[in-house]
């Protein structure tokens, strides 16, 4: 039996991932990859919540699931690959140089997330029909000063 609450949670996490994607600038592909692969994780999530099946608490669990629910095999031939490409990114490599944003954006995205989302939607009847994700020009990424610290003569 679904949980309506869980579904609803999942799915807005999802969409939150999604639209993370994209507001980040081009040097920062390691984190592109990083939200294309929690937005997965989110729909996959919305699926698994969708029907009725425990939450996981960690990515084994997660995987060991897509694995052997035939209903998810699928998706767990596309989500082994984002998992796996994220993980690298994030602990094993120069992020910059291993997976350039324009490979995040034309590659990892659009062959592997999208048919993830894809059927997850199928899977749920969900017929809202998302769109692709759209990067906002990149000029110059705006950067935080640091904190100013107080001269010896102001304390």
């Amino acid at each position: 039996m679904a949980n309506a609450a869980m579904v609803a949670a999942h799915r807005a996490r999802w969409m939150h991932n999604r639209d993370f994607i994209a507001s980040l600038h081009d040097r920062f592909s390691d984190w592109m990859l990083t939200g294309a692969f929690y937005a997965a994780v989110h729909a996959v999530e919305t699926l698994i919540a969708f029907d009725g099946l425990t939450n996981h608490a960690s990515h084994e669990a997660r995987n060991r699931t897509l694995r052997t629910v035939v209903r998810y095999h699928q998706i767990w031939k596309h989500f082994r690959e984002i998992y796996d490409a994220a993980h690298t990114s994030r602990y094993d490599s120069d992020p910059i140089s291993w997976i350039p944003a324009q490979d995040v954006k034309a590659i990892w995205i659009p062959q592997y997330l999208y048919p993830i989302e894809k059927s997850v939607q199928k899977l749920t009847g969900d017929a809202v029909t998302l769109p692709p994700l759209v990067w906002q020009p990149q000029g110059s990424a705006p950067r935080v000063a640091p904190p100013a610290h107080p001269s010896s003569d102001e304390k």
